[in-house]
């Protein structure tokens, strides 16, 4: 009888074993499956941000390579369409405030002198970043910038007297900060 009982509540302890793993599987599904779109995002989030360093380091290359302020921005830009969009976002070359620079500090005699060097900055924006696309919000994007020198400049009539450098858009940044 002793025998009998125990094979009983043998059964019953592996039937109701069964029972618990469903509802702890059902339990921690919704859990899993958060990490698992949380774990996806972070990775979109970094390879859009790797994304854009790429961009904004082939768009300065580019840039330096010119021997005028605007033929630098359309190189600029051009550099920046070839990296591509999709789930990751499209780099801009960003024109807000002092985000592209062409310097080249010429002298009386239109040259560059040797104390500072000619030089192109670059900013490039993904504005839309893959964490805000899923949770439906704006992320405020990531900010990039290179300095390059020029390599081909032997002086530029796009540079004001007065050394100052000359700038695209307009004079402030919409956020008022910038990654360097």
């Amino acid at each position: 009888m002793t025998d009998r009982l125990l094979v009983k509540n043998m059964k019953v302890g592996k039937r109701n074993e069964q029972g618990n793993l469903t509802i702890e599987f059902v339990l921690m599904l919704p859990l899993l499956s958060l990490l698992a779109v949380v774990g996806v995002t972070c990775y979109l989030t970094v390879l859009s941000s790797w994304n854009n360093d790429s961009a904004c380091r082939d768009a300065c290359r580019a840039a330096a390579q010119q021997m005028t302020a605007q033929d630098a921005q359309l190189a600029a830009v051009a550099a920046c369409k070839r990296f591509g969009s999709g789930s990751i976002g499209q780099p801009q070359v960003s024109l807000a405030g002092n985000d592209f620079e062409y310097q080249t500090f010429p002298n009386a005699t239109g040259q560059p002198t040797l104390e500072s060097g000619p030089y192109v900055k670059v900013t490039t924006i993904v504005s839309q970043m893959p964490i805000a696309s899923i949770f439906g919000g704006n992320s405020g994007g990531s900010k990039r910038s290179y300095t390059y020198p020029l390599v081909n400049n032997s002086g530029s009539p796009s540079v004001a007297a007065d050394n100052a450098p000359v700038t695209f858009g307009s004079a402030s940044d919409a956020d008022g900060n910038e990654e360097q």
